[in-house]
């Protein structure tokens, strides 16, 4: 026995070291994803960030609004795919031999690719027809700007299982 717990087999450290460059390859793939998300949507951000503040009315084209629906849409693909490729490193660090650090790990980065998956459905929705409906309640122009907002605060917290 190590000071702090079992030593694990050579078998199992290749195997933990597999997952963990994994997860860190995955999460770097999420953050170009959403770099490009970013770039896609920017003219539409600055002018209903704009709108919102009052400076100038929001008038999309229907091409601007299909192109950010199109982006919003594949990036939730691309969010929904690499939840799915990080559950095939659950095996390993859901093992009772992998070590207490990165497994809670693995189980922040799976809640934060939750998290940006309902931010980017959120976002989804407030293009939905009738795109930046300022209704009471309703208010898609102000979820969309906040959506993106909260989105990039969560991009930020995407962190890979260390070992």
């Amino acid at each position: 026995m190590r000071l702090f717990g079992k030593k694990l087999t050579e078998n199992q450290e290749v195997q933990l070291a597999s997952a963990v460059r994994g997860a860190k390859s995955l999460c770097e793939f999420v953050e170009l994803c959403f770099d490009s998300l970013r770039n896609r949507l920017q003219p539409l951000y600055a002018a209903a960030s704009a709108s919102l503040a009052g400076r100038a009315p929001i008038a999309p084209t229907e091409e601007e609004l299909n192109n950010a629906r199109e982006a919003i849409a594949e990036h939730l693909r691309e969010i929904e795919n690499s939840r799915a490729l990080a559950t095939t490193y659950g095996d390993t660090f859901e093992s009772e031999w992998c070590p207490k650090r990165p497994a809670q790990g693995f189980d922040s980065l799976m809640k934060s690719l939750e998290a940006i998956a309902q931010c980017v459905r959120m976002v989804s929705q407030s293009l939905q027809p009738p795109a930046f409906d300022r209704k009471p309640g309703k208010d898609k122009l102000n979820m969309f700007v906040s959506g993106l907002n909260l989105l990039a605060v969560l991009q930020k917290g995407l962190k890979a299982p260390v070992r």
